[in-house]
């Protein structure tokens, strides 16, 4: 069993609903009765199910601060800050990219809107 939701309309013959977040793969159930215009309902139920499936989200790499250090001195860099939304372990990797790579007119390579759960 899942989390509840909110139907649209429960006595629309159409509802819908917005899928919930959820930890791991879930089954919604729902029953459907109907009833005629003299009042008789009907006998049993139809069930239906709806498998609600977790998403992965992507890890937030913070790389921490921009620093200023004088030549000679040690800057220590901080990924502590990275983390995953759906609590999962994470690996760091930090690397300073080809010089090439550096300018003033960096492309970002691509947006990713993702619904996930946030654990405070």
């Amino acid at each position: 069993m899942g989390p509840p939701v909110k139907l649209s309309n429960k006595t629309s013959t159409n509802p819908s609903f917005t899928a919930p977040t959820v930890p791991s793969d879930r089954e919604l159930r729902f029953s459907l009765t109907a009833k005629d215009d003299r009042g008789t309902e009907s006998e049993d139920p139809a069930i239906v199910t709806v498998l609600v499936k977790r998403v992965n989200c992507f890890p937030m790499a913070i790389a921490g601060q921009n620093q200023t250090v004088n030549s000679g001195d040690i800057a220590t860099l901080d990924g502590s800050y990275s983390k995953d939304p759906d609590d999962g372990s994470l690996t760091r990797l930090m690397y300073m990219p080809d010089s090439e790579q550096l300018s003033s007119e960096l492309t970002p390579i691509r947006a990713v809107i993702c619904s996930c759960m946030h654990h405070v």
